[in-house]
Parts: structure tokens; sequence; C-alpha cells
């Protein structure tokens, strides 16, 4: 199916079975294929520890990580950085620190074959540590 808007699943630290440290949460966008698009997953400025990864299977696929810091209904997209400054652009299995820290992220399927079956995972982490 393409041209979809997949949803999210949401991990979060504190849930009972949970093995996540306190003051984290990941977040999972599953069966992107070609020229889908994650929903944009909000309220992600009061995590400034991003780090995405992409895996599954590419088929010339590109994916990329894109934000926002509009909060109305038709907020306008960019695609994020790593720390060196390059834009998360991916055509094969990869993980990333996210630069930016933004209001929304999503991933975003911009070409790909017809077997594209693409894994998003977010690890969203806060400041404080225990």
């Amino acid at each position: 199916m393409a041209d979809a808007v997949r949803a999210y699943s949401e991990e979060v630290s504190g849930e009972t079975g949970s093995p996540l440290p306190v003051g984290t949460r990941i977040i999972t966008w599953a069966g992107l294929d070609s020229d889908d698009s994650g929903s944009p997953y909000a309220c992600v400025a009061h995590y400034p520890d991003k780090v995405v990864q992409i895996t599954g299977t590419f088929d010339t696929t590109t994916i990329v990580i894109e934000g926002t810091l509009d909060t109305g209904d038709s907020p306008v997209y960019f695609t994020l950085t790593d720390p060196q400054g390059n834009a998360i652009s991916k055509t094969a299995a990869a993980g990333e620190q996210i630069l930016e820290n933004v209001y929304k992220i999503r991933p975003r399927v911009t070409a790909g074959g017809a077997s594209t079956d693409l894994t998003v995972k977010l690890l969203l982490t806060t400041v404080a540590r225990r």
C-alpha cells in the first residue's frame, strides 16, 4: 500500500515490563514502504537526546528523517541532520544521532521499490539520569 501515513507505537520507561531507563521512550514506525511517511510524533522538544535507527528491506529506497517547529495542522518539514551536519537521508540500514531539537519528527520514504519494508525506531531521552 503506497502513500500511507503509518501510525507509530510507543514504549515508555516505567510501563509494566519495560526495560527502558527512567526518562526514556522508544517510538517505532513499522511497515514503511514506497512513498509512505510516519505519523508525526509531537512534543519531542523536551527530549534533547534523540537517536534514530533504520532497518529493513530497502530495494532502491531512500528514507529521510524530518522535523518541524510548526504546531498547527499544516506543518512544513525539513530534513534533520546528524551532529556532523549531514542530512539524515539513508539508502541502507543505519543509526544516527539527531542534532536538531524540534516539535515533531517523522520518517518519510522518498523513493522505493516494490519490496520496500522499513522500520524506524526513535530513542528519546531526557537529561535526567539515575
